[in-house]
């Protein structure tokens, strides 16, 4: 867990970035849950899972990021394919993470879309964010999600960027230690997350191949595939194990 130095400002407001199928559903209800005086604050549905580009960043707003470990959100992803292309339909998991990677419109995205002749076009929004390009694969995807959610370091003067397993394990102890950090009234008893709030979405559109009843199973080759092509830099600054032990890895071979 990274967290901003202690405010000097009264946080009024929330605001979640993560990836689909990274916790942030869980973690959005452990905070309104549980910090009822702050209020979320949110432009269009997308804007949690894009890029990080804020128009503005209050100093009263707590950016939260929340990052799944990359082996169980390429699964979750691959199970509940939120907004992935119509290519998902014809590839196993193997192809899945090698594939050339495009989003789809196939949900409620942005402010005034029902008006707009997008539905099941391209998502933009999941194009490179410098070139335009497409992006080349979902572990490229995580890299430059990652690198931009780190962002929230510059943007905002309140912040915090979390592992999902630190909230899904401990979530009282999240609770509490933002309370004690940022100086947020709790609810007087903890309000743990008792339901499933996970979202699940078809590839592409409601013809495809529908929901994955099992996770999928890595492959030694997928594996290695993820690890050679991850920035294991930027994972290791939130501790991730198999980020950690890379790192030690590469500091014996130097």
């Amino acid at each position: 867990m990274l967290l901003s130095p202690k405010p000097d400002t009264e946080i009024t407001a929330f605001k979640i970035y993560g990836e689909r199928c990274s916790g942030t559903n869980f973690v959005e209800t452990l905070i309104k849950q549980n910090f009822p005086a702050i209020r979320q604050g949110k432009r269009y549905n997308w804007e949690k899972h894009n890029f990080v580009n804020p128009p503005f960043a209050l100093d009263t707003t707590l950016a939260v990021v929340v990052v799944r470990d990359v082996f169980e959100w390429l699964r979750s992803l691959h199970r509940s394919p939120h907004q992935v292309d119509y290519w998902y339909r014809d590839v196993d998991f193997s192809g899945f993470l090698r594939h050339e990677w495009s989003g789809v419109f196939n949900g409620y995205l942005i402010p005034n879309q029902r008006q707009l002749p997008v539905r099941f076009k391209e998502l933009m929004y999941e194009r490179h964010p410098m070139t335009g390009e497409r992006i080349k694969n979902v572990v490229e995807l995580r890299n430059l999600k990652l690198a931009s959610q780190l962002k929230v370091r510059n943007l905002y003067r309140n912040w915090i960027i979390l592992r999902f397993d630190e909230a899904r394990d401990a979530p009282h102890s999240l609770v509490k230690q933002m309370a004690e950090h940022f100086d947020l009234h709790a609810a007087p008893d903890f309000l743990p997350v008792k339901k499933d709030v996970s979202h699940f979405a078809l590839p592409g559109d409601v013809e495809g191949k529908g929901r994955q009843q099992e996770y999928a199973t890595f492959t030694p080759k997928d594996r290695a595939f993820v690890m050679e092509n991850l920035n294991m830099d930027n994972e290791a600054l939130l501790g991730f194990p198999y980020a950690v032990t890379s790192g030690a890895d590469r500091k014996r071979d130097e």
